[in-house]
């Protein structure tokens, strides 16, 4: 029995960088039909799901970050960007959270390390849960 030859496709997202460009997502398609094709992403995706505390915003979000990237310069050498995680698309939603965040990162290790930062980095922003994704619908 032959192996099938793996379909790569571009995901309908790509990741946008002062420094880097336009860097598209792609992955491999695992179900295809005529409406749709299933595609496990090549690179770990993550949606985080935010909370903002009382009296907190994005402006204090973004500071957070500044403070994760000190944190992760100091303890291995390298920013988040650096490590290979990256914010793809952040939306400000209505309902039980403030914000979703998209971001991809090399694994699911490296990601870790990142939230780790942001965790001990204490900057008091609110709370934030993280669900990863597994297969992407590509409407065709």
């Amino acid at each position: 029995m032959s192996k099938r030859k793996e379909e790569i496709v571009k995901l309908p997202i790509k990741h946008i960088s002062k420094s880097e460009g336009e860097r598209p997502l792609e992955g491999v398609v695992v179900k295809e039909t005529a409406d749709y094709k299933l595609v496990k992403p090549g690179r770990v995706l993550f949606i985080q799901m935010v909370k903002f505390a009382p009296g907190k915003g994005f402006k204090d979000y973004i500071e957070c970050y500044r403070a994760v990237d000190a944190e992760l310069k100091k303890k291995y050498g390298k920013t988040r960007c650096e490590m290979g995680c990256h914010e793809i698309a952040s939306f400000f939603t209505l309902g039980r959270h403030d914000m979703v965040c998209l971001w991809d990162a090399p694994d699911l290790e490296t990601y870790q390390l990142m939230i780790a930062a942001l965790a001990s980095a204490a900057c008091g922003y609110g709370t934030a849960e993280t669900q990863t994704v597994v297969i992407c619908a590509v409407h065709t």
